[in-house]
């Protein structure tokens, strides 16, 4: 057989080979993002709207955080009166 035939038709299977591997990896990825999408769903999530519900959620922490270092300050202030009139 030519060489140069021989060499093309280990090219082609190479070629093959790679669209196989990448066949399965696209499936084992898809697979893992259907999983994820009914994860999101059985959690009362959007999937589509993760970017939204995560904004909200870090908006709320912060607005939490602040609420608690408005009662620790509350708090401490009460102290110092209590000391100051001891």
């Amino acid at each position: 057989m030519d060489p140069k035939l021989e060499q093309l038709i280990k090219r082609k299977d190479a070629a093959q080979a790679a669209i196989s591997k990448y066949q399965g990896l696209l499936a084992a990825a898809e697979q893992q993002a259907a999983t994820l999408r009914e994860e999101c769903k059985a959690k009362g999530l959007d999937p589509d709207q993760l970017d939204q519900v995560i904004q909200q959620l870090t908006q709320k922490s912060a607005n939490l955080a602040e609420q608690i270092e408005q009662q620790i300050s509350t708090t401490e202030n009460a102290i110092k009166a209590l000391q100051g009139n001891a």
